[in-house]
């Protein structure tokens, strides 16, 4: 799953830039409805005075109170809230089908999924292809030459002290043979752009892994994960807090585009 609340965001007050009308929230939550599957709840504050400001692509503040958002049919977000700082939209470059802006964009997110939200998401296609990619990257090459498997009974379990476990069984589409795999791990943040696992313990139908075997395939995906890849796009967005409970997982990034 992939869902760039930034790059949401960015298109909505683009949106709002060209549609200015009497009442910008509403243009706004409508623009937003409309990217997604579904909304339980959404709350949107734009504050620009005096309001003709809208017209040059400046306001002073943006806030959204978003619960229960779907990015897709089987994935939930259980809370999503955003604050920029004032926003300068270069309009010119608007014109010309473009995001740019005068002065920097700063926004805060902050982002929660919780146990039953992470279970739902699991039985997406789109996130077993995913969970089903990574698995044959770290056994495929080691136990059974998994090159062709599926994923089977995926589970996530959040657990305190910012720790995970991952359980599946992974099945030889050719011999049938099957794997019991479990990952469990710790998570932290690395410079605010990544997330590195800690301590993590990988086992096989019992048998653990040796880290050595695992390292660099768990090292590329962090990588591939990281929010530096967003940079070439023109965003910089940082992981301010990482919190993982046995009910819920909490993420608070800060963003800017400039």
């Amino acid at each position: 799953m992939e869902m760039n609340a930034l790059a949401i965001l960015l298109t909505t007050l683009t949106s709002l830039f060209s549609l200015v009308g009497l009442a910008p929230e509403e243009l706004l939550e409508q623009e937003i409805r409309q990217q997604l599957e579904d909304v339980e709840t959404l709350a949107i504050r734009v504050d620009a005075t005096p309001n003709h400001k809208l017209l040059q692509g400046k306001l002073d503040r943006f806030r959204l109170a978003g619960r229960g958002l779907y990015p897709l049919p089987a994935v939930r977000i259980d809370t999503l809230d955003i604050e920029t700082d004032p926003v300068d939209l270069d309009m010119t470059a608007l014109r010309q089908g473009r995001i740019a802006f005068d002065h920097p964009f700063q926004a805060a997110f902050n982002l929660m999924l919780t146990q039953a939200d992470i279970d739902r998401a699991l039985r997406s296609p789109l996130i077993l292809d995913q969970l089903e990619t990574i698995s044959i990257s770290l056994l495929g090459n080691t136990v059974g030459q998994m090159g062709e498997a599926s994923l089977i009974d995926p589970k996530i379990r959040l657990l305190e002290g910012d720790r995970l476990q991952f359980a599946a069984v992974l099945r030889n589409d050719n011999t049938q043979e099957q794997l019991t795999i479990k990952l469990t791990t710790g998570l932290t943040v690395v410079q605010g752009t990544q997330l590195q696992l800690i301590e993590p313990c990988l086992t096989a139908n019992g048998v653990e892994f040796p880290f050595a075997l695992i390292e660099s395939t768990l090292t590329g995906l962090s990588q591939q994960y990281s929010l530096t890849t967003l940079e070439p796009q023109g965003i910089t967005a940082r992981i301010l807090r990482l919190q993982i409970t046995d009910e819920r997982s909490e993420e608070r990034r800060g963003g800017k585009k400039g």
